[in-house]
């Protein structure tokens, strides 16, 4: 679980990996070790110690509120580079 909830965060820009200068954020890597964390989490539903379990629910949990944040930073961004538009109120939290 920790290797991809790291994998997840490498991906949102959240984690650096050494000598790393800038932040990189590859939104489709995330969405897809997220996606394959929420597949483990179905798979190994009833096979897991109460605290594995929640565990794994708070990772994921976690994971898809940082996703949805980066996600919505990076749309802000890309608005504000363009020069467009960005709606009151539409912010990343």
């Amino acid at each position: 679980i920790s290797m991809m909830a790291s994998q997840t965060m490498l991906a949102l820009g959240l984690l650096y990996e050494e000598g790393q200068t800038e932040v990189i954020v590859d939104l489709p890597m995330a969405a897809m070790t997220l996606e394959m964390l929420m597949v483990l989490r179905e798979k190994t539903k009833g096979n897991l110690a109460p605290a594995e379990e929640g565990a794994m629910m708070q990772a994921v949990s976690e994971l898809q509120r940082l996703f949805a944040q980066r996600a919505q930073e990076v749309q802000i961004a890309a608005l504000k580079q363009k020069g467009g538009p960005v709606a009151p109120g539409f912010k990343a939290s």
